[in-house]
């Protein structure tokens, strides 16, 4: 997170500096409400004017707004505090002229778009992409089998990319689950089982583990967790020492390498995608 936005600062630097024609200019010229013209239009520059690129791009200031305030006040600058104080008040005069375009364009995205049945995943590859994370599972998830990094990665996979497509979430949602998740799962702290009423519902609850997480804006999201995918879980959370995983990483489905961070869920996606051949992974 930290190092994508340090991506889109950049671009916007950049921008900037070509705007003004000043190479000389610093990250810290972006908070400059002397530039702030010039910032509006290195925005539209930087992003193309995508509506979810503009977006980003603006919180992404908002976010370093709130990290030098801390700053300043760390090192007793008031001068620049004050200024800086400026610049967001600045920033939120203009928020709605900045970002307004943008969020109409992606809710009408969300709302219209992509509900055509046009956009809806084709079956086929559904079915494609489900027979290849289940041969996943029944390769890398027997309890003897000894794994190395890339066997980890290639079941962390499959797994955060069976939970994203079954539960048809955004694929930042499973990704961030943590392994007290799947223990409360797995202990059914999420279950009633007196609300089963039908046969069909009891065997769902036989099957099937829920728990709930926490998503901004949302609360609390359900994410159901298939019969199918338990062993591999399982097997994620066996390994983790012998593949290098940080203690200090809490997430099911986290980087190695010693990152305290949790997979991009969009990226295990796509390349679950490729690796099992759908005609159209878009």
């Amino acid at each position: 997170a930290v190092m994508a936005l340090m991506r889109k600062l950049a671009k916007l630097l950049v921008t900037l500096r070509s705007l003004r024609k000043d190479a000389s200019l610093s990250a810290e010229s972006l908070l400059d409400p002397a530039n702030f013209e010039h910032l509006l239009e290195a925005l539209d520059q930087a992003s193309s004017k995508k509506a979810n690129v503009k977006l980003s791009m603006a919180y992404a200031l908002k976010k370093s707004v709130t990290h030098m305030f801390g700053q300043y006040l760390i090192g007793s600058d008031m001068e620049r505090y004050d200024r800086l104080k400026q610049f967001e008040k600045l920033l939120t005069y203009k928020w709605d002229d900045i970002t307004g375009e943008a969020v109409y364009q992606n809710d009408m995205r969300r709302q219209e778009h992509l509900r055509k049945p046009k956009q809806l995943p084709i079956e086929e590859d559904m079915d494609r992409l489900k027979a290849h994370c289940l041969s996943v599972f029944d390769e890398y998830s027997d309890p003897y089998r000894l794994m190395c990094t890339s066997d980890f990665i290639t079941l962390r996979a499959a797994a955060c990319t069976r939970l994203t497509v079954f539960n048809a979430r955004r694929g930042g949602e499973p990704a961030d689950l943590e392994l007290r998740h799947l223990e409360e799962a797995m202990r059914g702290e999420w279950i009633n089982p007196q609300e089963a009423t039908s046969e069909e519902e009891k065997k769902l609850i036989s099957r099937s583990k829920l728990v709930y997480q926490t998503q901004k804006a949302k609360g609390l999201v359900p994410v159901l967790l298939p019969e199918d995918c338990i062993s591999a879980l399982n097997k994620l959370v066996q390994c983790r020492e012998s593949v290098g995983i940080s203690k200090e990483n809490t997430y099911l489905f986290p980087f190695t390498q010693g990152s305290s961070e949790p997979v991009s869920g969009w990226h295990e996606l796509k390349k679950v995608c490729k690796d099992a051949g759908v005609s159209h992974p878009e």
